[in-house]
């Protein structure tokens, strides 16, 4: 286990996708963003906040995979359970 492992008491990598997680939290509250595109509801924990594509690109568009405005934020369990709005 390397020395930041064991200082942080995880992997650097985990930490590191905890903290950039985050971050991206504290600036879509700022941007008032942190609003489910789902269920409309607020996300306010980094665990339930997820990135979510709003039509599906899977067998249609790598564009739409990498298209800005086919992203908006969701809860985690939201995103899971549904499928991308065609």
């Amino acid at each position: 286990m390397s020395r930041k492992n064991r200082f942080l008491g995880m992997s650097y990598s985990t930490a590191f996708n905890r903290l950039r997680k985050s971050i991206l939290l504290m600036l879509i509250k700022r941007l008032d963003e942190n609003w489910c595109y789902r269920c409309g509801a607020e996300i306010t924990t980094e665990r339930e906040l997820s990135m979510d594509h709003k039509r599906s690109w899977f067998n249609v568009s790598v564009k739409l995979f990498w298209d800005l405005d086919n992203i908006a934020f969701s809860h985690l369990s939201c995103n899971s359970r549904n499928k991308p709005i065609k």
